[in-house]
């Protein structure tokens, strides 16, 4: 069973009570189907940015140029016969920004709701509705001040309070006071009580896990990344030392790692071996036919045993 370590590692180190345990064996296999349904979701999202620049950065690790500009030129190369082969027209390049933003919160919608589809009655319909909404919007500020990241670590704490500052703005004007009143409760727990608060955990848990599962989304078509092609001066700490441990250079293995660096408290969180199995899940699905360390990201294990 190709999720086996992974609920080893549930067991033996987060004690999870016996029905947590059932439902996590039990739907392995519906996990790796919702996995498919969340890798089509992702394509098509993806769909809309293939051939941007941010797809792939400047050269980086001393690569020469020639290489890098081939590695390029491969990759729009293959973008465009997909956009052939599926019918798709070019995406328009001076919305860079706003697509990002919306494929990211769509594919965490997505990400959300086939787990919930697979883990059935998690949240009650009106709670869904709401979290929905937050999801949807919790990116919203980026719209008008960008992502802006710290480089040297990690992102800044004031990020998170601008953003919250833009939301709370925008949104109080709403008529339905009730939804205004949900999102803002909603994303102020998911950015300042995500490790207290399950429900703020799990919509976090969503937020960080769905770059990851995009990135294993585009390596299923061919069109996965590659970290040596970025900027040096983009690789945090956490990015060069994420490369060491996955031992790759795949940003689905670097940014999932990455997270677990970032944030070391997730790992003993209530919803940690949900998403890790659904994780694994993506993997199995996305890397078919390659070797079974990379398929089944030992690494993930390999870290995870130290806890």
């Amino acid at each position: 069973m190709p999720c086996y370590n992974a609920i080893k590692v549930s067991v033996a180190f987060f004690n999870l009570e016996r029905k947590v345990i059932f439902v996590v064996i039990t739907h392995t296999l519906e996990g790796i189907r919702a996995a498919k349904i969340y890798i089509n979701f992702r394509l098509e999202d993806f769909m809309t940015r293939i051939g941007h620049e941010d797809v792939v950065s400047e050269l980086s690790f001393g690569l020469p140029i020639e290489e890098v500009q081939a590695y390029k030129q491969a990759k729009l190369q293959r973008a465009e016969e997909l956009r052939e082969k599926l019918g798709l027209s070019n995406p328009n390049l001076k919305s860079l920004g706003t697509q990002v933003i919306s494929c990211h919160n769509a594919g965490i919608v997505q990400l959300f709701t086939v787990l919930n589809l697979v883990n059935r009655n998690l949240f009650t319909p009106e709670e869904f509705q709401y979290i929905i909404m937050t999801l949807v919007l919790h990116d919203y500020p980026e719209y008008a001040k960008g992502d802006t990241r710290d480089y040297v670590n990690t992102r800044a704490q004031s990020v998170d309070i601008d953003e919250r500052h833009i939301l709370t703005r925008d949104v109080s004007g709403c008529e339905n006071t009730a939804l205004v009143a949900w999102v803002l409760f909603s994303d102020r727990i998911m950015r300042e009580y995500k490790f207290d608060n399950g429900l703020g955990n799990f919509m976090f848990m969503c937020d960080k896990c769905d770059f990851p599962a995009s990135q294993l989304a585009y390596e299923s078509i061919g069109l996965g990344g590659d970290i040596r092609y970025k900027d040096l001066n983009k690789l945090n700490t956490f990015d060069m030392r994420s490369i060491e441990i996955t031992r790759s250079h795949r940003p689905a293995d670097v940014f999932l790692c990455n997270l677990l660096l970032n944030y070391p408290e997730t790992i003993e969180q209530k919803w940690f071996p949900l998403f890790m199995e659904f994780m694994k899940s993506v993997a199995w699905v996305a890397r078919e036919g390659q070797d079974e360390d990379s398929r089944n990201l030992r690494w993930l294990d390999e870290y995870l045993a130290n806890y």
